[in-house]
């Protein structure tokens, strides 16, 4: 058991640290690309079961895509142990660049009633969403005070 262990340790130290914290980034977008089918989808069945369905579809994928885009930060820096401003802006960036990506293959995005200034702040906030969701991966005390002597 104790040979296991150390070899795990070992392997993931092999890389360095570079190339560990852009591993982990684009396993975090990976991870928020699933997050990010499920929340939709799960967006779209709220939305069909309100009265006016397109009075809700804007804000309901809005907040799924910047929910999953906090789950990309929280999932690389959870992986990586450290770093959480460089992990989470890289899975951030790596999460709207798939966005970007996959509305090249649409007639319209998810933002493409908005000004120009507006879609890059949406994927600004994208990547801001995703450094905090990393901020709130970060490794914290156990809660449990010390004991004074």
């Amino acid at each position: 058991m104790e040979r296991k262990r150390s070899a795990r340790k070992n392997s993931s130290a092999e890389l360095s640290a570079p190339a560990a914290i852009i591993k982990n980034s684009f396993i975090g977008a990976g991870i928020a690309t699933v997050m990010s089918v499920v929340l939709l989808f799960a967006a779209t069945v709220i939305a069909y079961a309100n009265a006016d369905p397109d009075s809700v579809t804007g804000m309901l994928g809005l907040s799924a895509v910047y929910l999953a885009s906090m789950a990309a930060g929280f999932c690389a820096v959870k992986i990586n142990k450290q770093s959480a401003l460089i992990c989470g802006a890289l899975s951030g960036a790596i999460f709207a660049l798939l966005f970007f990506a996959v509305s090249l293959f649409f007639d319209a995005s998810f933002s493409s009633g908005y000004p120009f200034i507006a879609r890059l702040g949406m994927r600004a906030a994208m990547i801001f969403m995703s450094v905090l969701g990393a901020f709130a991966g970060l490794h914290r005390s156990s809660g449990k005070r010390r004991k004074k002597r």
